[in-house]
């Protein structure tokens, strides 16, 4: 019986992703400045947006994980950060365009939504199907 052939992929940022998330910044920020607030207040709202919209691209720039490896055997290892590598659990499913990933390691756990542009064609589609054969197993 032949195996799987292993999938590895570098996380990287997705170009989609962080045009959203400046558009969603300037249409809040837009929405503060239009606020019936007065002046304070607006300048008050508009320095939080700009906040949870910095912490947002920190997050999406500088992920805990540098890459991931599910081996064709089963097997699911992270490589950190500081370019340690771990060993990984690892569930997911698709949601229309994007491919949700959970991961877990040494207690520790993250969510991942790997976007269209963050994935080479071949590893999307062999992802997207050992995901689902995943799922009907359970």
């Amino acid at each position: 019986m032949r195996s799987a052939p292993d999938i590895s992929f570098d996380l990287k940022p997705s170009p989609s992703e962080l045009a959203l998330l400046a558009a969603v910044t300037v249409l809040a920020l837009i929405g503060a400045w239009g606020a019936d607030l007065d002046g304070l207040a607006r300048l008050a709202l508009a320095a939080v947006v700009l906040a949870v919209a910095g912490d947002a691209l920190h997050r999406r720039l500088r992920p805990p994980l540098a890459a991931v490896r599910w081996r064709g055997d089963g097997e699911v290892r992270v490589m950190l950060r500081d370019g340690s590598e771990v060993e990984a659990t690892l569930s997911g499913h698709r949601w229309g365009p994007l491919i949700v990933l959970a991961l877990a390691w040494r207690g520790r756990r993250l969510g991942l939504w790997l976007w269209p542009d963050q994935l080479d064609a071949d590893s999307r589609r062999r992802l997207r199907m050992r995901l689902s054969v995943a799922a009907d197993a359970r």
